[in-house]
């Protein structure tokens, strides 16, 4: 399996070379088709935005008046107004994916279209807000306004905010919610997917506090609605820093399971509400949509019970259930799920002593790597959650790469030439401190480096870094001879887990945990599959900034096989754009930077212990473990002579 598992090439298996059974390229390109943006990806965005107020498209307007002098004879006529509601709907879907397209496009192609960007997007958000106005305002739907008017009144009573506006987790299901039907001919099914939509493009526009009103109201009109709950769910675990928050997205993850049941059943025994092709076809896409994400919801849950309540016994039994119904035969071990967190004083961060051995050679730490604290600050600076960085590339912090071309990073020749930004001179940095404990990386010709942001509850699968080129080329895999990784923030997130586990290899019979803090290094052997767990429990720095985990990687490889893809056109291996050509404007946050002279690092290293990390002594583990308390059972089943399929291991993340 590959580092990032990108949408444009072939993938590895983690647990075989030649399994090909799980396909990422499958699930990547899934999500951006659903326009699925997950409430958790606030980092996604897109060059147009930022001049969005400045353009003045008057088609916009003149759109919008054309669709509803449609409905001007009859606008008393309440059928008339939901069918002018749904012209506006099917009219701001089709911006919709206009825009989906737009965001796939590289920004060496897409800086010509800017203007179309904001257009797509004023005219979709104007099509979305009209249908809910003549919703709202039909004489006929006097108990709507009631409705909403109603939950607002209820609001003060929750004890959950998400960026100023409260949710209704108290239970109780609002009058009519059951006789609601899931076709846009229906009002209260039409304003829940309107306001989705709306969500999703508001958090497109960094606006989190309009985004959560949208999706707070589409939770009114339909409580019930997969899409919209799992959006919530994933909002709690990543916005809400409290164990109560945490309770609610358990609630939720059982809601959704249970609703899928009953529309599944439904689907087997009803036939479509709509003669008209068009809005059967849509009702149809729409429930599809609710459909695919009830899988996600079951796989949250075993991950929710395996990381907070594994220690009780029907939780387990219930996990367990679960993971049978979803053929699953392994799963991480509670001792990975359960690691230990850092305030219980396991964040790993106790000298090597003199006759201590610390994790063999396939893993070395090191605290207070870059002895300059300007160096730490400068990239917090450049990598912050609102840099240019992100959007120029348009990461997604739940896939963990580029939505326009999935794994991304860039390549410096060590010996070729000197370092051109601040980067590559930070780079040279932890070169020297890999050489000292890995002396093979004195070979290395090429250092590789990337970069990832994610809340607190996502986790980045388990994973070999490779070369990326290599694969998509169909050719065998090859590794790093050591990968590194630059923590910049404290306690956020879950460890990073690495393990004894080759490509071609059994199940990892051992690993080990390195927690998160600032300044730390984290050096190993990159032909070990390794990832990084999702956070357990409430966040510890919700109210720090970052208020992501941040981290900064470079591999060191003797050869690799990345090729030029040409300017502003990022792909795995990418040289360091041009400043004087590039459109990019992240280039120009990475100049040249004074650094302190080797004489004086040298003297300064004398303060960069090194650490132990967390050992653990089952990685993997049977899912009928799930059913026993005792350690040493566990133990004597962890490995499987011959690897099992990807499907067949869970990670839940």
């Amino acid at each position: 399996m590959n580092r990032d598992k990108g949408k444009k090439r072939k993938k590895e298996a983690i647990v075989r070379p030649n399994d090909r059974s799980f396909d990422r390229q499958r699930v990547t390109e899934k999500t951006i088709n659903d326009n699925s943006i997950s409430s958790s990806s606030k980092c996604i965005s897109f060059e147009a935005v930022d001049e969005l107020q400045k353009v003045q498209d008057e088609s916009v307007d003149d759109t919008c008046d054309e669709l509803e002098s449609d409905g001007d004879d009859d606008s008393n006529d309440s059928s008339e107004g939901v069918n002018l509601s749904i012209k506006f709907f099917l009219f701001a879907k089709e911006q919709l994916s206009a825009l989906q397209s737009l965001l796939t496009i590289p920004v060496a192609e897409k800086y010509g279209s800017k203007n179309e960007s904001s257009s797509l997007v004023e005219k979709a958000k104007k099509a979305l807000e009209k249908c809910k106005i003549l919703m709202l305002e039909s004489v006929e739907n006097e108990t709507l306004r009631y409705l909403l008017q109603k939950a607002e009144k209820r609001d003060s009573k929750t004890k959950v905010s998400l960026f100023n506006n409260s949710f209704i987790l108290d239970g109780k299901v609002p009058p009519g919610s059951a006789k609601v039907m899931r076709t846009v001919t229906d009002s209260r099914y039409l304003l829940c997917v309107a306001n989705l939509e709306l969500y999703k493009l508001f958090l497109l526009l960094n606006d989190p506090e309009n985004a959560y009103s949208c999706l707070r109201e589409s939770l009114i009109w339909f409580p019930r609605h997969i899409v919209a709950n799992m959006f919530l769910a994933d909002a709690l675990r990543s916005e809400v820093s409290t164990t109560e928050a945490i309770a609610h997205a358990e609630t939720i993850f059982r809601k959704c399971m249970e609703t899928g049941t009953v529309l599944i059943a439904n689907l087997k025994t009803s036939a479509s509400l709509e003669e008209d092709f068009e809005l059967a076809e849509l009702d149809r896409e729409l429930r599809e949509q609710e459909l695919q994400l009830v899988d996600k919801a079951t796989e949250a849950l075993i991950l929710l019970l395996c990381q907070e309540k594994g220690h009780l016994p029907q939780y387990r039994q219930e996990a367990h259930s679960l993971l049978l119904s979803k053929k699953f035969t392994w799963k991480l071990s509670n001792e990975v799920l359960q690691y230990p967190l850092p305030s219980e004083g396991s964040d790993g961060s106790v000298s090597v002593g003199s006759n201590t051995n610390s994790a063999t050679c396939t893993v070395k730490i090191v605290d207070n790597a870059l002895p300059e604290t300007a160096l730490i600050e400068h990239l917090q600076h450049i990598f912050r959650s609102q840099s240019p960085f992100w959007s120029e590339h348009n990461y997604d912090t739940t896939l963990n790469c580029s939505r326009s071309v999935g794994y991304f990073s860039y390549l410096f020749p060590l010996h070729d030439r000197p370092a051109c930004c601040s980067v590559e001179q930070i780079i040279l940095r932890i070169y020297s401190i890999a050489c000292e404990h890995f002396p093979a990386v004195r070979d290395a010709k090429y250092a590789e480096w990337w970069v990832h942001t994610r809340p607190h509850s996502n986790g980045h699968q388990l994973h070999f870094d490779s070369d990326e080129t290599r694969i998509e080329a169909g050719r065998s895999a090859a590794h790093p001879i050591v990968s590194c990784v630059l923590f910049l923030s404290d306690d956020i997130g879950g460890p990073t887990l690495m393990t004894d586990q080759l490509i071609s290899g059994p199940l990892a019979s051992k690993g080990w945990l390195c927690h998160s803090k600032t300044n730390r290094l984290m050096m190993f052997d990159a032909s070990y599959l390794h990832g990084v767990l999702p956070g357990r429990g409430a966040c510890p720095s919700m109210t720090i900034s970052p208020s992501r985990r941040l981290t900064f990687m470079v591999g060191f490889w003797k050869t690799i096989a990345a090729t030029d893809r040409g300017l502003d056109h990022p792909g795995p291996g990418q040289p360091f754009p041009n400043i004087s050509e590039s459109n990019y404007t992240w280039p120009a946050e990475m100049l040249p930077i004074e650094i302190a002279t080797s004489s004086t690092i040298s003297e300064s290293r004398k303060d960069c212990p090194e650490v132990i990390p967390i050992p653990v002594s089952c990685v993997w583990e049977p899912i009928d473990c799930l059913l026993s308390s005792h350690s040493e059972e566990r133990a004597s089943t962890r490995t499987s002579p011959v690897a099992p399929s990807y499907n067949q291991c869970f990670q839940g993340f």
